[in-house]
């Protein structure tokens, strides 16, 4: 059946419910809840500040702010964080008719802040990774080899060293656990301000630990940080678990003379120390 303007009734319908739930996302969209879940990628959203994060997104915002000391008040964390009433929204702000003035010019726009907070993220996790590794280094791997166990020895905060009961199998945990030696040891707050703050260093980092389709921007990334240096606060930086350094002597590799932290146990001279490559070398020639 087709109704009088000539439109088939049954897509008149449609037409109106499809309207019907544009009104009703458009008036979903003034939530500020929802609004609030899309600010979680925007480097002004402090959602990122759990244990798992150092705080790189603060760090360049802060050092963003006093970078553009016309900011009245401070912009991070954000006071809004509803994507939909965002005050760097410049589409948003000339869609009003309220063009920028001269000094706003130089805001960051929206997609400016989302970009640095994927940069941010990006350091992040070439520093997670750093000190990752740096936690594997500093832990004494006490390989018995004959029994299949290794006990991890750790660090207290003195130095001295301390472990637990419990004991791992040694193909999967030397595997997984033990890493090479880090370019860049990230024990504390005080080395992610250094490996910042400085370009050798922090290239070093990048280069260990950025994601491979990320490497071709390093040089821009080291700019960038090296030319808000200047402004970045050790106290707004966190790292939640320190990384302590054994008093207990490590040795190199009985086979390449390199790093090594994984102790042989079974060995009669009790002087077999064996790096990441070649642990499974010396269990294969000497305990198989």
């Amino acid at each position: 059946m087709f109704s009088l303007g000539g439109i088939p009734e049954d897509l008149k319908e449609e037409a109106d419910k499809w309207y019907s739930d544009y009104i009703e996302l458009m008036q979903y969209r003034k939530n500020p809840r929802y609004g609030r879940t899309k600010c979680f990628r925007c480097l002004l959203s402090p959602s990122r500040e759990a244990a798992i994060f150092l705080g790189i997104n603060k760090v360049i915002a802060r050092a963003i702010e006093q970078e553009n000391n016309y900011f009245s008040s401070t912009i991070y964390p954000c006071p809004i964080l509803n994507r939909y009433e965002c005050p760097f929204d410049k589409r948003k702000s000339n869609n009003n008719n309220n063009k920028l003035n001269s000094e706003d010019s130089n805001l960051l726009d929206i997609d400016d802040l989302f970009n640095l907070s994927e940069i941010a993220f990006q350091v992040e996790f070439a520093l997670g990774k750093a000190q990752t590794m740096t936690k594997s280094n500093e832990t004494i791997y006490e390989a018995d080899f004959e029994a299949g166990k290794v006990k991890e020895i750790y660090a207290n905060y003195h130095g001295d060293p301390y472990s637990f009961s419990t004991q791992y199998p040694v193909e999967e945990n030397l595997s997984k656990e033990v890493k090479i030696l880090s370019q860049v040891p990230i024990r504390n707050v005080q080395d992610v301000y250094n490996a910042l703050t400085d370009r050798n260093t922090f290239d070093k980092l990048l280069q260990q630990g950025l994601e491979k389709e990320y490497q071709a921007h390093r040089d821009e990334l080291i700019n960038l940080f090296m030319g808000l240096k200047d402004k970045i606060k050790i106290e707004d930086l966190t790292l939640y678990e320190p990384i302590f350094t054994l008093n207990t002597q490590k040795s190199k590799c009985s086979f390449c003379n390199e790093f090594a932290n994984i102790h042989c146990i079974n060995c009669s001279n009790n002087n077999i120390w064996l790096c990441v490559d070649h642990w499974k070398q010396h269990k294969s020639e000497a305990h198989s």
